[in-house]
């Protein structure tokens, strides 16, 4: 039981950083931009988002 325990504890350490960011994109302009321009006016934002978290390599939206 303590090995499914830890397990358990080590999935939600990777996963929930993501969640985080979903949750957070969700609400962001980026989310319902509709042309190029101002999703490109997000892009640093998105790099953000993968440069502090290194367990991320891509961020899509749409």
């Amino acid at each position: 039981m303590r090995c499914a325990q830890l397990i358990s504890e080590r999935v939600h350490r990777i996963v929930d950083p993501a969640d985080a960011t979903l949750r957070l994109l969700a609400f962001d302009p980026v989310a319902s931009a509709s042309t190029l321009a101002p999703r490109l006016r997000r892009m640093p934002v998105l790099a953000r988002l993968l440069e502090q978290n290194p367990l991320l390599s891509a961020v899509y939206v749409g």
